[in-house]
């Protein structure tokens, strides 16, 4: 969640009645302010999908009457600034400004339409930090039994400097000396890092890098309670309920070793016949991990049995996907938890975020659109 008052939670959660407003700052490298804008912004989004390295996005269109967003190499704005955004609501008689992320200047576009009266605008598009960390130059070596946040912190020596990254001291370390050839991206290097523990890591609203354990919904308190059956304002306005099947699996089969040569192996399977998801019941559903190669990372009978259990666990489930729209939820965040109620369609229970879009500007018409999810888990 990104932080917020807690009066501002109450007037979600109470359905008021909300000012809104936005804020983009432009930021030197060193993240100094060095102009602040709040009427200029007329169109845009940000959207979030934690399937994607750069997990925010920014795409934004402001008025340019004045010329202060034309780009140029000798501008305010140019590929060396960083935007960062802000969501305001009217809060006990002030603006509370919720950060949205910190972007990189991309692929900005200025436009002179003289068919709408020399109607001037800029728009700018691209990810966070994430999709600018660049590739390394030459090999990168991560020694065996390196501690994984140290390892991040080392390849990204002299790139990056804001680090939120929790204690992975108790953790599994690197298995084996890793290598990337030159010309691999940063963002990769890291995430494979962060995959051996299963890790999130990606870049928060404030430009921070983080890296942090799953947060399991079954047992995080939902930020917000959202009901279709809300009398006067409502800030729930529907969802598509849909059950996913896809990635369901009950026979699990991991292989460790070298790249050519399985070594150990082992098999995990949902043959309880009291099971909904039960062989018997359903038939054969097989996951083979690595795509049925040897997992170089898995070296010893106990580390194939420790992932097979895992990905028991993670695929012996059905999901209920949401696609909903609402007013919109600033403070929104991927993995964040809500409690959703709606007897329309059969929803209820607790929701974690997957992906949405915020939008933002002048037209107050606009939905919060996005996709919740909510996991059966049948794993035992």
């Amino acid at each position: 969640m990104i932080t917020v008052s807690s009066d501002l939670l109450a007037l979600y959660q109470n359905g008021g009645i909300f000012q809104r407003n936005m804020k983009l700052q432009v930021l030197d490298r060193n993240y100094n302010v060095l102009a602040e804008f709040m009427d200029e912004i007329f169109d845009g989004q940000i959207t979030c999908d934690n399937s994607r390295k750069a997990v925010r996005s920014l795409d934004i269109k402001l008025t340019n009457t004045s010329g202060q967003f034309t780009w140029g190499p000798d501008k305010l704005i140019w590929l060396d600034k960083l935007f960062k955004v802000y969501y305001g609501i009217w809060v006990n008689g002030a603006w509370e400004w919720i950060p949205q992320g910190v972007f990189p200047c991309s692929l900005p576009i200025a436009t002179s339409d003289a068919s709408d009266n020399y109607q001037n605008e800029v728009e700018f598009s691209g990810g966070d930090k994430m999709d600018y960390l660049g590739k390394c130059t030459d090999i990168i070596v991560v020694k065996k039994g390196t501690d994984i946040a140290t390892a991040i912190k080392a390849v990204l020596n002299g790139i990056e400097t804001m680090f939120a990254l929790d204690d992975t001291s108790n953790q599994q370390t690197v298995p084996y000396d890793m290598s990337w050839p030159a010309n691999t991206d940063y963002s990769q290097i890291i995430s494979d890092l962060a995959g051996i523990i299963t890790w999130e890591i990606y870049y928060d609203v404030n430009g921070y890098l983080r890296l942090h354990a799953p947060i399991d919904p079954t047992t995080t308190a939902p930020l917000l309670t959202l009901s279709a059956q809300n009398s006067g304002f409502n800030i729930w306005a529907g969802a598509q309920r849909q059950c996913d099947d896809s990635n369901l699996a009950n026979y699990i089969v991991v292989y460790g070793g070298s790249s050519q040569v399985a070594t150990v192996s082992y098999v995990l399977q949902d043959t309880d016949p009291n099971s909904p998801t039960s062989i018997q019941r359903i038939g054969k559903r097989v996951y083979l991990h690595n795509d049925g190669n040897p997992d170089p990372v898995i070296t010893t009978q106990d580390l194939a049995m420790y992932r097979a259990q895992y990905e028991y666990k993670k695929r012996l489930q059905v999901v209920e996907k949401l696609n909903f729209k609402m007013f919109p939820v600033p403070f929104m965040d991927i993995d964040d938890v809500y409690e959703i109620i709606d007897e329309n369609n059969g929803t209820s229970g607790k929701y974690q975020v997957v992906s949405f879009t915020l939008p933002l500007g002048v037209d107050n018409s606009s939905y919060h659109t996005g996709y919740l999810w909510q996991v059966r888990n049948f794993a035992q």
